[in-house]
């Protein structure tokens, strides 16, 4: 019978990882902590449900005033 608690069990998966994939699974724990602290009250319920939603939502993408958003030459 397995008597480790989640934490001790995620230590354990942890400690088993190649040092090489620490880097990403410390973004993806920072990701984790933006996410549970993120203000939701301008989140729609779709976002929430959408990870994808969610990121084009923190990204910006598609809030622009521009209508044509193309490659331009400015020189």
């Amino acid at each position: 019978m397995d008597t480790l608690t989640p934490h001790q069990q995620l230590t354990q998966a942890i400690g088993e990882l190649p040092i090489e994939i620490l880097p990403e699974l410390a973004n993806f724990i920072e990701y984790l902590r933006f996410k549970v602290n993120f203000p939701h009250e301008h989140v729609t319920k779709a976002q929430n449900k959408s990870g994808s939603a969610f990121l084009l939502g923190i990204a910006g993408l598609g809030a622009s005033d521009e209508d044509d958003t193309g490659r331009r030459n400015f020189s």
